[in-house]
């Protein structure tokens, strides 16, 4: 049994390398080849696909927001990225007189894409849903706001929506 975290690891994997096009050509029966062809490409191993839940891909793709991004002309997965910020944004607890200190925020954006009116940025969750989704979306809440910050930094085009999809219940939160 992989601890959860590897779990959360591989949905990630499947996410950034599904082919989306064929999906949205295809329909949602295309995730159970494009699986496969993940398997047979050696991206997945066959060892590590058991621990993918074929139907929880296909809830997703099934998902307002997933259509959305399937209209999408520009979509971003597993974009990287680097920006300043100050000490005093990323934990508004420490003291004024850091105000002018800065930090390197480095992380990876799950996926964003672009609407005609801004971005609509969104992060999967692999956690189990044990408190509710709202306790989740409070917890990542921190993380969808810095995100956010570093999409508008990198692009100077808005975010106008962000979301948590939960795979544990196919939720967007």
């Amino acid at each position: 049994e992989k601890p959860a975290n590897e779990i959360g690891t591989l949905y990630h994997l499947v996410m950034a390398q599904i082919d989306i096009v064929k999906i949205s050509n295809d329909g949602i029966e295309a995730v159970d080849m494009e699986l496969d062809r993940l398997v047979s490409e050696k991206i997945i191993t066959n060892e590590d696909i058991k621990y993918i839940d074929r139907d929880k891909i296909k809830a997703f793709f099934e998902t307002d927001i997933a259509k959305r991004m399937l209209k999408s002309v520009n979509i971003y997965r597993e974009r990287p990225f680097q920006i300043n910020i100050s000490a005093c944004d990323y934990d508004p607890n420490l003291s004024e007189q850091c105000k002018d200190n800065t930090v390197i925020l480095q992380g990876i954006i799950d996926c964003f894409f672009e609407e005609a009116d801004g971005y609509v940025l969104f992060d999967y969750k692999t956690d189990k849903v044990k408190s509710g989704a709202n306790a989740i979306k409070e917890r990542y809440k921190k993380q969808l706001e810095l995100y956010t910050r570093a999409i508008e930094t990198l692009t100077n085009k808005p975010v106008k929506e962000s979301y948590l999809y939960l795979f544990d219940t196919n939720e967007t939160v």
